[in-house]
């Protein structure tokens, strides 16, 4: 029997090799901190950039003055930085990328259904399944939708609600979602917390279970299926969605900039080689445009949060301008609240700001959630700061989805 079961570890061992092992390598690659001191600076990045010699990490690839900007970089390219900005100029994020990659993917191959789930990250088709069981353990909470769009390659878009309200269509309602970003593993991750929190806590805890008796909870834990599954068998850093924009070249589209409110604005790229391409009209990409008409089917969701990473900031509308909106003094005091819940878990730094207060992006979710669909509307940015940047380790899930699920906790109550 036992020589049985190390024979079934060692093919679970191999197939788990065969399945993680990305394409894409990013040998003698390194994460750097630099910050742009004037326009020439600017557009010699910009340049480099253009043609795809470096990945801005941060600030969603807008390169301003005055900011530190995260960029990977190989290292012919990290010598050529060297050269024009000097060294002491640099900053090291990332000194060994593709060595955080290999434990990232170490750490999953080590896990091979004996751990929590929430000890490890999940491919699309185990948070899929996962949140299936959770509907079929919690019947009279929870109810899957299998379908509620496709992705550009077919894939299902599903959702989860969890109310314990007597009627679904009076019930206020708080929408959350995650994985817009392929990249971001901690976002869907953090999702599937929330989603087994609030099922778990029904009845074991006493905030949870009165707001369940008030509230539905309407969750899609990943947007980007196609991307979110890329990285998982191709390149583990790619960001966009699989839209093919000419011949066979696959560029994808930033669906983060594909949101109608504001589209084609300042922070968003026209060029489909660009990291923040918003695509060819507001709401081209099936992913976008069946979200958004899904979440106009309910008529009183009160506020959603759309779940990114990283660099732990709680930001409001508006991201496309500076202006304030009609709502400022209460969408503040919501980010603020939410910001301090969160410094309550564990004592993390989660900066509250106006979106456009990080860097100008047009065609967002969270100011489409806030200026067409009529709601509360933030994007949570989650751990950390850069140490690990998008690599996150797995023993950072459990606490990063406490810490936002204090968050939702307080956003829910404060609306509901």
């Amino acid at each position: 029997m036992e020589g049985k079961k190390l024979l079934l570890l060692l093919i679970g061992l191999v197939v788990a090799t065969q399945a993680f092992k990305p394409l894409v390598r990013y040998d003698d690659h390194k994460v750097i901190k630099l910050k742009i001191e004037n326009e020439a600076e600017r557009l010699f990045l910009s340049k480099l950039q253009g043609e795809g010699l470096i990945d801005v990490w941060s600030f969603d690839s807008n390169l301003v003055v005055g900011l530190v900007n995260d960029i990977r970089v190989d290292a012919k390219h990290h010598d050529l930085l060297q050269e024009y900005f000097g060294a002491q100029r640099i900053t090291y994020m990332i000194k060994d990328l593709q060595g955080l990659l290999d434990s990232e993917q170490l750490a999953l191959k080590l896990h091979l259904g004996d751990a929590s789930w929430f000890e490890k990250y999940h491919n699309g088709a185990e948070i899929e399944a996962y949140s299936k069981e959770l509907a079929a353990e919690f019947p009279q909470l929870c109810s899957f939708e299998q379908e509620i769009g496709k992705s550009i390659e077919g894939r299902s878009i599903f959702a989860v609600r969890i109310t314990d309200g007597a009627s679904r269509n009076e019930t206020k309602k708080i929408w959350l979602n995650g994985g817009q970003h392929a990249r971001e593993w901690i976002s869907p991750a953090t999702v599937m917390f929330i989603i087994d929190s609030l099922l778990r806590g029904f009845g074991n805890d006493n905030e949870i279970t009165n707001l369940l008796k008030t509230t539905e909870f309407i969750i899609v834990p990943l947007v980007n299926p196609d991307g979110y599954e890329y990285t998982w068998t191709n390149e583990r850093l790619w960001r966009k969605n699989r839209r093919v924009n000419g011949g066979t070249s696959y560029r994808g589209v930033d669906l983060n900039r594909n949101w109608g409110n504001h589209w084609g604005g300042s922070g968003s790229s026209s060029s489909p080689s660009s990291d923040t391409y918003r695509g060819t009209a507001p709401f081209s990409e099936p992913e976008t445009k069946s979200v958004s008409d899904y979440i106009l089917t309910f008529p009183n969701i009160v506020g959603g949060i759309d779940i990114h990473s990283y660099s732990q900031l709680v930001l409001r509308p508006w991201g496309w301008d500076s202006s304030k909106p009609n709502d400022y003094n209460q969408l503040k005091k919501l980010g603020d609240g939410m910001s301090a819940a969160i410094k309550q878990v564990h004592g993390m730094d989660y900066s509250s700001i106006a979106a456009y207060e990080l860097y100008y992006a047009s065609g967002i979710s969270s100011d489409w959630l806030y200026g067409d669909a009529r709601m509360m509307g933030y994007c949570i940015e989650l751990r950390d700061t850069g140490r690990y940047g998008f690599i996150l380790p797995p023993d950072q899930i459990i606490p990063t989805g406490q810490e936002t699920l204090a968050a939702v906790m307080y956003f829910a109550k404060a609306l509901v």
